[in-house]
């Protein structure tokens, strides 16, 4: 017999033993003095369902945990930081995989006992709802690693954030609907914090960077914008400094498919990074990134998402796609070969030449020295097999080089985020 029935077998004979608890159809009574043995059998069959059934997932789970907790730790300290925040249930997934699956199973279970389903409909209806979820969180987990992870190879020493008024400050802001004029309002200033912020609402006056960090490494600033939606109201002001894309000449695209699943911005100057996106613009990002991070994605049309983002964004470095996996040296050519296909240019360009490796310490001293170190252009898309490897963020890191004469001291003054 599975190890989970034994467990399920073992939890109906308590609440059969105990009259006291009464689980119907309808109603679940439990009294204070069995709560504690009851929810501990119960808990007890969740976990061993999951490590049964859905141990793969677990096991990848816990991977991205051990790697996610080494980068926040490692930021957290460095950057002096109060919190670094994220929302459930991505929370739940990063610091305890098995707590996670294990809440997705609690109504299953219930229904189980209360014999609306029997335990073959509960092994099927678990693997669903558990398969469901995890194939979104876990992908949005990932990327939050990577989103750290390149802040920590940043060198970040600050960081600010940019709240712009959401339906949770401003409940009629949900309730606004088609031919409704937009507001016209001013974007509010990046603030100085001491909290990583990882969310995405999506009923909100403007589309603003939620993690600004400046970055020591670069000395310029660097936005992070996970996630588009379309925002409500209209900026009465655009910097001047950035590229402001018409979102009506995007009109044939959907824009959640239009944006990329990250999209950077670098800057001197704090004040240009604070808008994203207006009702009516959107500003040309200086980089994006698509992940993969399921298995064997390179077998299907995985490249497609950040050709059609490449395209239609023309950032201004260029595009990487990450992977979780290694891609096979055969799947890697093929997928090299389609984005020469599909930007329309041929493999002798310049743009295709190979990128010398340079490390760290090289890049610091091309800073210091004034002089650029020995690096030729790497293809308008790269791809980059990441793993849990944060230094392979180094790559994007090298694209967001400044020319030396460009470098200036960005230090924060006191009042720059007032």
């Amino acid at each position: 017999m599975a190890s989970w029935r034994r467990d399920l077998q073992e939890l109906e004979s308590y609440v059969k033993n105990n009259p006291q608890i009464r689980i119907s159809p309808n109603a679940v009574t439990i009294r204070s003095e069995h709560r504690p043995a009851f929810y501990e059998l119960f808990d007890r069959t969740r976990a061993s369902f999951i490590k049964e059934h859905l141990h793969t997932e677990l096991e990848k789970s816990n991977e991205l945990s051990l790697g996610w907790k080494s980068v926040c730790n490692s930021v957290k300290n460095k950057m002096d930081l109060e919190a670094i925040t994220v929302q459930s249930p991505v929370r739940d997934l990063l610091s305890d995989p098995l707590t996670y699956f294990t809440k997705l199973l609690f109504q299953p279970l219930f229904d189980l006992l209360k014999s609306n389903i029997d335990a073959d409909e509960f092994e099927d209806k678990s693997k669903q709802i558990v398969i469901k979820n995890y194939n979104n969180d876990f992908g949005v987990g990932y990327q939050y690693w990577a989103v750290l992870a390149l802040i920590q190879q940043l060198q970040a020493d600050a960081v600010y954030t940019v709240v712009a008024i959401d339906d949770q400050i401003d409940t009629a802001m949900a309730e606004m609907g088609p031919g409704v004029p937009p507001k016209q309002d001013t974007v509010p200033e990046a603030e100085a914090t001491k909290t990583l912020l990882f969310e995405n609402v999506h009923y909100c006056s403007f589309l603003t960077p939620r993690i600004i960090i400046r970055s020591k490494l670069l000395k310029r600033f660097v936005a992070f914008r996970p996630g588009f939606y379309r925002v409500l109201w209209q900026s009465q002001k655009l910097s001047e400094n950035q590229e402001w894309l018409n979102i009506k000449n995007l009109k044939d695209t959907a824009l959640v498919d239009l944006w990329a699943d990250l999209a950077l911005y670098v800057s001197d100057n704090l004040e240009d990074l604070a808008l994203i996106a207006d009702v009516y613009n959107m500003a040309r990002p200086d980089i994006i990134v698509d992940f993969e991070e399921k298995d064997g994605w390179f077998e299907s049309d995985g490249i497609m998402s950040i050709l059609g983002h490449h395209e239609k964004l023309k950032p201004k470095l260029g595009s990487f796609l990450i992977s979780r996996v290694p891609v096979p040296e055969s799947a890697r050519l093929n997928i090299e070969k389609q984005i020469v296909q599909d930007i329309g240019m041929d493999e002798s360009s310049p743009q295709y030449e190979k990128l010398e490796q340079i490390d760290a310490k090289v890049i610091e001293e091309s800073q210091t020295s004034n002089q650029n170190p020995e690096i030729t252009i790497k293809p308008a898309i790269e791809l980059i097999c990441a793993g849990y490897d944060s230094s392979s963020m180094q790559s994007i890191v090298k694209r967001m080089l400044p020319e030396p004469s460009a470098v200036k001291d960005i230090t924060a003054s006191p009042d720059c985020c007032k």
